[in-house]
C-alpha cells in the first residue's frame, strides 16, 4: 500500500489508478475472507477436535490459496522494485508457494473434501 500511495505512474499515485486499486481491495478482501475463515475453524476445533476437520481443511486451502494470490498481486504492483534480490515482498513471493504444499497439497485437500461432500453434502 505504501508504494502504491508513493509510486507515480501517468502522473499520479498507483492508488489512483482503477487496476492497482482494485488489486488492493481484492487483496484486502481476501486477507479478511482468510482470517474469519481460519478463526471459524478453530473455535469448531476448539469445540470438538475431530469433529471438523473439514473447517480445517478448507481454512487451509483457502488461507494459503489467498496468500499465493495476495503476493502476487503485491509483486505486480510492486514492479521491478518486487523483484529485488532480498526484498520484502520477494521473500513473502518465494515463501509463499510451498504454503499450499505443507500440511497437505491443496489438491489433495480439494479431493478429500470433494469425497465428504459427496458423502455427507453441507452440514
Amino acid at each position: 500500500m505504501a508504494h502504491a500511495q508513493s509510486r507515480e505512474q501517468f502522473g499520479k499515485p498507483l492508488t489512483e489508478l482503477g487496476a492497482v486499486s482494485q488489486k488492493l481491495a481484492q487483496s484486502w478482501t481476501d486477507v479478511e475472507a482468510a482470517r474469519a475463515f481460519v478463526y471459524r475453524a478453530a473455535a469448531l476445533a476448539q469445540e470438538d477436535p475431530l469433529g471438523h476437520l473439514d473447517y480445517s481443511s478448507m481454512a487451509k486451502v483457502h488461507a494459503t490459496e489467498a496468500a499465493a494470490a495476495v503476493v502476487d498481486r503485491s509483486m505486480q504492483t510492486m514492479g521491478r522494485f518486487g523483484l529485488v534480490r532480498g526484498s520484502k515482498i520477494e521473500r513473502l513471493y518465494r515463501n509463499a508457494r510451498p504454503l499450499r504444499v505443507y500440511e497437505g497439497a491443496t489438491e489433495v485437500l480439494l479431493d478429500s473434501l470433494a469425497r465428504r461432500l459427496a458423502k455427507n453434502g453441507v452440514r
